[in-house]
């Protein structure tokens, strides 16, 4: 069953193995390796830092028109000056989402997942690499009380469009926890259901 209750974790997110081009992959795998963690695989580096995801969002579904009042009663009318009304946009509503996401990520020891990322948005901006080579989709899944996933959101082609500033600073005694966006644009996204028994689904394929 769905809860109203809030609940952490409620969501999961996974980028596809082929989202890290093929020599960054194997870059980063020696250097997971040589430094003994126990996460050898950049892409499953990547995905465990993960910490938030922003998607969907629009605006401008109305459109405002000033027009003139009347009071009106069964023997007359009178003005009683402009007001503005409210109307449905002529847009198609569709074309008003604001197709980002959003992921956050919090920072690794030595900035590694910081680094892969940055690398990966510059290999799929060369001039060299064929679109053919991205990813078709990130799936972010839609997860129950129990645990088991019921709808998956799917986002095609999905690019990075930008990351924030790494921000470096001694200015705090304690370690923090900080963390960085990474902004991605898609074409298109499809909402489905998953038809399976949501009790007994743990994951989806």
């Amino acid at each position: 069953m769905l809860s109203l209750k809030s609940r952490k974790d409620a969501f999961r997110i996974i980028l596809p193995n082929e989202f890290i081009p093929k020599e960054i992959n194997e870059k980063y795998t020696k250097v997971l390796v040589d430094s003994h963690s126990f996460i050898v695989k950049p892409i499953d580096f990547i995905n465990e830092s993960i910490q938030s995801v922003a998607v969907f969002g629009f605006n401008d579904m109305t459109m405002n028109q000033e027009q003139l009042r009347y009071y009106q009663n069964s023997k007359s009318s009178m003005p009683l000056g402009n007001a503005n009304f409210n109307y449905r946009s002529f847009t198609n509503p569709e074309q008003l989402l604001d197709k980002t996401l959003t992921l956050t990520f919090r920072h690794t020891l030595g900035y590694l997942n910081y680094f892969i990322l940055m690398e990966t948005a510059f290999k799929q901006y060369h001039r060299d690499t064929d679109y053919d080579s991205l990813p078709d989709a990130f799936f972010l899944d839609m997860l129950n009380e129990n645990g088991a996933v019921y709808a998956r959101v799917k986002l095609s082609n999905p690019m990075i469009d930008g990351m924030d500033m790494l921000n470096l600073t001694y200015s705090s005694p304690v370690a923090e926890s900080d963390t960085f966006n990474v902004i991605f644009k898609y074409t298109d996204y499809e909402y489905l259901f998953i038809t399976e028994d949501a009790q007994s689904v743990r994951s989806v394929d």
